[in-house]
Protein backbone atom coordinates (compact mmCIF):
# COMPACT_ATOMS: atom_id res chain seq x y z
CA UNK A 1 0.00 0.00 0.00
CA UNK A 2 2.87 2.13 0.82
CA UNK A 3 5.46 3.17 -2.11
CA UNK A 4 8.59 4.31 -0.99
CA UNK A 5 9.85 4.43 -4.77
CA UNK A 6 10.39 8.05 -5.18
CA UNK A 7 6.58 8.92 -4.35
CA UNK A 8 6.01 12.75 -3.60
CA UNK A 9 5.31 12.07 0.01
CA UNK A 10 7.41 10.39 2.37
CA UNK A 11 5.60 6.85 3.74
CA UNK A 12 4.40 8.01 6.92
CA UNK A 13 4.63 4.77 9.12
CA UNK A 14 8.09 4.18 7.98
CA UNK A 15 9.18 7.31 9.90
CA UNK A 16 6.39 9.60 11.70
CA UNK A 17 8.94 11.84 13.12
CA UNK A 18 10.15 13.10 9.46
CA UNK A 19 6.55 14.08 8.52
CA UNK A 20 6.83 17.50 7.09
CA UNK A 21 4.08 19.26 9.56
CA UNK A 22 5.64 18.11 12.50
CA UNK A 23 9.37 18.74 14.41
CA UNK A 24 11.38 15.98 14.93
CA UNK A 25 11.08 14.15 17.81
CA UNK A 26 13.85 14.59 19.75
CA UNK A 27 15.18 10.80 21.07
CA UNK A 28 16.00 11.41 24.84
CA UNK A 29 15.11 14.42 26.64
CA UNK A 30 17.33 14.76 29.25
CA UNK A 31 16.86 16.95 32.89
CA UNK A 32 19.41 19.57 31.06
CA UNK A 33 17.25 20.20 27.68
CA UNK A 34 14.08 20.31 29.98
CA UNK A 35 15.61 22.76 32.39
CA UNK A 36 16.74 24.28 29.28
CA UNK A 37 13.27 24.38 27.89
CA UNK A 38 11.99 25.82 31.30
CA UNK A 39 13.85 28.34 31.81
CA UNK A 40 13.78 29.99 28.33
CA UNK A 41 10.17 29.85 28.88
CA UNK A 42 9.86 31.12 32.29
CA UNK A 43 12.62 34.43 30.54
CA UNK A 44 9.91 34.73 28.63
CA UNK A 45 7.04 34.86 30.42
CA UNK A 46 9.16 37.32 32.72
CA UNK A 47 9.27 39.69 29.41
CA UNK A 48 5.45 39.43 28.63
CA UNK A 49 4.83 40.41 32.50
CA UNK A 50 7.34 43.69 32.02
CA UNK A 51 5.92 44.73 28.92
CA UNK A 52 2.06 45.01 29.99
CA UNK A 53 2.23 48.27 31.37
CA UNK A 54 3.12 49.13 27.50
CA UNK A 55 0.27 47.58 26.60
CA UNK A 56 -2.37 49.62 24.85
CA UNK A 57 -4.73 47.06 24.03
CA UNK A 58 -5.67 45.93 27.67
CA UNK A 59 -7.92 47.60 29.88
CA UNK A 60 -7.44 47.93 33.61
CA UNK A 61 -9.23 44.15 34.48
CA UNK A 62 -7.65 42.56 31.71
CA UNK A 63 -3.97 44.31 32.26
CA UNK A 64 -4.45 42.78 36.21
CA UNK A 65 -5.61 38.87 34.93
CA UNK A 66 -2.89 39.09 32.74
CA UNK A 67 -0.19 39.93 35.23
CA UNK A 68 -2.12 37.18 38.16
CA UNK A 69 -2.07 34.79 35.15
CA UNK A 70 1.54 34.91 33.83
CA UNK A 71 2.89 34.81 37.70
CA UNK A 72 0.91 31.83 38.17
CA UNK A 73 2.52 30.34 34.97
CA UNK A 74 6.15 31.42 36.42
CA UNK A 75 4.62 29.92 40.58
CA UNK A 76 4.54 26.65 38.56
CA UNK A 77 7.67 26.46 36.51
CA UNK A 78 9.83 27.39 39.64
CA UNK A 79 9.38 23.84 41.54
CA UNK A 80 9.72 22.19 38.34
CA UNK A 81 13.60 24.18 37.77
CA UNK A 82 14.45 23.60 40.88
CA UNK A 83 13.33 20.17 41.23
CA UNK A 84 15.09 19.20 37.99
CA UNK A 85 18.18 21.09 38.78
CA UNK A 86 18.34 19.04 42.04
CA UNK A 87 17.93 15.84 39.80
CA UNK A 88 20.55 17.16 37.61
CA UNK A 89 22.98 17.25 40.00
CA UNK A 90 22.69 14.10 40.93
CA UNK A 91 25.30 11.73 39.97
CA UNK A 92 23.14 8.78 37.74
CA UNK A 93 22.87 5.28 38.77
CA UNK A 94 23.00 2.50 36.72
CA UNK A 95 19.80 1.58 34.71
CA UNK A 96 18.62 5.28 35.54
CA UNK A 97 17.65 6.99 32.50
CA UNK A 98 18.05 10.80 33.89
Amino acid sequence: MTDDSGGSEPSRRADPSRRADSPPVPEVMTAARFIDHLEELDAHVARLLESIPDTEAFDDETRARTRRRLREIRAQLNPLLIALRDRADEPPTDGDDR
